[in-house]
């Protein structure tokens, strides 16, 4: 069968017999007893997180004779454990059509699971479970972390790695009235595992293919030909590998997915006008209200004056043409080099300018696995799992000038790892061990265009912060058409380690199994992420406008007398965040007897409160007492030297589940669940 193991129990008393850890797979089990032939169930299947029961009846002979009894036939109930979910075995995962070969989108099919609209990571699966959010998810690959700690989940997911559906064993979402094994968070449990070597070669190549050439034109064939889509193309590919090192001893299993997208998307913005390039200083457009689209003249006003005076009466021009002594030499550099309006009537001032935006998504991962079966009493098997996922969006003016959005133009990265080192040993026949080390690492950023170009000293700006990632022009708002510069919360560099340790015990005690076990992370995230670190000067038509009055002054005038009405800089901080995660449990799986099966368990849960470890936080109290020595009362700021937890701990974390599984009918072909799970007020 799959494992290759052979495990072996004695019962002296209760007539049933448990083993456990075991390996996810197909088994048969073999019962004899003196006075009885031996039977053997066949074509048993072992899914991830389950507890299964094979009831097998003796038959009167010799232990010579044999009778064989298909699991096929007899299909198994899951009568020892109350705790609902959904299992999805490598065909199903496999045949089913799944958006970007993600099987986190299968989840959203389980009961009481909805799509997370709204969030970050819908696009990557992301749900919510029993009505919690979808940050509440729990993600577990191969028994270990597999949980995004981004602040924001700049990674679009609340996941770190992806395996191809193809590389995967089996995956299970379990939704409510899990065993106290399970804690972390309070909604959903996606606990996959990857597939394993067997003692034959095994493996398979795929490619999937999108573009725009396999795309049925709308309407019937025989229907005008409508204009050229803009191009799509996107070639997924993957390919498993997997066999024997050493005959029953030794096994390897290996897979890579490439994913490489090419896309362009229509969009819309504002530019200045030919006559406003051509003629620096002339508004007189903003006049005309067919080119304005508003249902009055735009009229200007001379900077300072409070709205008294006629934009270009100082110097004798006409009105809204600025006099030319007005006009920043700065300003107007970059102005001339905005790209020229090229849809609509000549003239028009609002939605003159269709461009396309350029995206290439190039993703690499593979996945790596070793299984050693040194023995009955002995199984390891260490994992690697490693991602790389970068994409390019072009600006709507250009490298230099740029004028992109947050986080939705620039240079986008997302790289994973996460590893594994599990190790397997039966100390005797009722007493077991599974001891598991982790790492879970993630980097995550968003980076403008010209990040590492100083493009502020080139063009003349004085007293912009200027390092690494930190560069490209201020992000300047203009109202009226499109603001120029690196866009706000750029860089965005986020990084996570965590670094676990697992480790359960079984032991058999007569009719009941007890499991107990702890989980120590200790998680490590970081983050740079300013609102303007940049620079950020606005200019929205206050200055040359008429204070009260509607339908006067325009950012393009405040922003060409370079006139600003706001200005914000934020610091370039690393904030350094650390705490620890721990938690014990102890899983008491009790056979009263043939028909009652009770699942009693307790789990602690304690979440350190997060740990500036840099010093760069503190907080701010509008009333109290300063608990340094030397300190008064009123308002005051506590540094993180003095007092490095903001919030107090939650010590008392107490979770008490309490499963009852009933099976009914003489041929106990049907099972009632009851389950019920305390948290603490």
């Amino acid at each position: 069968m799959d494992p290759f193991v052979k495990l072996v129990q004695r019962d002296r008393l209760y007539g049933s017999l448990t083993f456990q850890p075991v390996k996810i797979g197909h088994y048969s089990v073999a019962v004899g007893a003196a006075g009885f032939a031996t039977t053997t169930k066949t074509g048993i299947e072992l899914h991830v997180s389950e507890r299964l029961e094979a009831d097998i009846r003796l038959k009167v002979g010799t232990q010579a004779e044999s009778v064989q009894v298909s699991a096929v036939d007899t299909p198994l109930l899951q009568t020892d454990d109350a705790s609902t979910g959904q299992v999805m075995t490598a065909k199903q995962i496999t045949d089913i059509p799944l958006n970007q070969r993600n099987y986190v989108f299968i989840a959203q099919l389980a009961a009481g699971v909805n799509p997370s609209n709204g969030s970050r990571g819908q696009g990557n699966g992301d749900f919510n479970a029993n009505g919690q959010r979808a940050t509440q998810n729990n993600f577990i690959l191969d028994g270990v972390d597999n949980n995004s700690n981004a602040i924001d989940f700049l990674n679009g997911a609340s996941y770190v790695v992806k395996p191809p559906p193809d590389a995967l064993q089996e995956f299970k979402i379990q939704t409510s009235d899990s065993s106290a094994e399970f804690g972390h968070s309070a909604g959903g449990v996606v606990n996959a595992t990857l597939k394993s070597g067997t003692n034959s070669f095994h493996g398979d190549v795929w490619e999937y293919i999108w573009n725009n050439d396999l795309e049925a034109p709308p309407g019937q064939w025989y229907a005008p030909k409508t204009p050229k889509a803009l191009p799509y193309h996107q070639n997924q590919f993957d390919g498993t590998t997997g066999g024997p090192v050493l005959k029953n001893k030794l096994f390897f299993f290996f897979d890579y997915e490439g994913n490489r997208i090419v896309q362009d998307s229509p969009q819309l913005t504002t530019v200045p006008t030919a006559l406003m390039e051509s003629n620096p200083g002339n508004l007189t457009q903003l006049l005309n209200t067919t080119l304005t689209g508003q249902t009055q003249p735009i009229k200007l006003y001379e900077p300072g004056s409070g709205g008294t005076a006629i934009l270009g009466s100082k110097c004798g021009n006409a009105a809204n043409i600025m006099c030319v002594t007005e006009i920043d030499l700065i300003a107007l550099t970059l102005f001339k080099m905005s790209p020229a309006a090229n849809t609509g009537p000549a003239g028009l001032a609002y939605n003159n300018y269709a461009w396309n935006q350029a995206t290439t998504n190039i993703t690499n991962q593979i996945d790596a696995r070793v299984d050693y079966n040194r023995s009955s009493s002995d199984q390891v098997f260490a994992r690697v799992s490693w991602a790389h996922e970068d994409k390019t969006e072009t600006t709507p003016l250009g490298p230099i000038l740029d004028g992109g959005g947050t986080f939705s133009d620039g240079t986008f990265t997302n790289y994973a790892k996460n590893a594994v080192l599990s190790w397997n040993h039966v100390f005797a026949q009722t007493l077991t061990n599974q001891a598991r080390f982790a790492y879970n690492w993630g980097y995550f950023n968003w980076l403008a265009q010209s990040a590492n170009v100083n493009l502020a000293a080139r063009f003349g700006f004085g007293g912009v912060p200027f390092q690494p990632s930190n560069g490209g022009l201020p992000n300047i708002s203009i109202s009226g058409i499109n603001g120029m510069g690196t866009p706000s919360y750029t860089p965005s560099p986020e990084h996570q380690n965590v670094y676990q340790i697992i480790d359960d015990a079984t032991k058999i005690w007569g009719n009941q199994s007890f499991k107990f076990g702890v989980n120590f992370q200790n998680i490590r995230y970081s983050v740079i992420q300013p609102t303007n670190a940049h620079t950020s000067p606005g200019f929205n038509g206050h200055i040359t406008g008429q204070p009260g009055t509607s339908f006067t002054g325009s950012g393009i005038a405040d922003y060409l007398a370079d006139q600003q009405n706001s200005n914000n800089t934020s610091s370039f901080t690393l904030v350094n965040n650390g705490h620890w995660y721990r938690a014990a449990y102890i899983q008491d799986d009790w056979k009263v007897n043939n028909r009652l099966s009770l699942n009693l368990g307790v789990r602690y849960d304690f979440f350190q409160p997060p740990i500036e470890r840099l010093d760069h936080r503190a907080s701010f109290y509008p009333t109290g007492g300063i608990d340094i020595p030397g300190g008064g009362t009123g308002v005051y700021l506590m540094p993180l030297s003095q007092k490095n937890v903001v919030l107090s701990p939650i010590f008392l974390n107490l979770l008490a589940k309490d499963n009852i599984t009933l099976k009914y009918t003489a041929n106990r072909g049907s099972a009632i669940h009851s389950a019920r799970t305390s948290y603490p007020e």
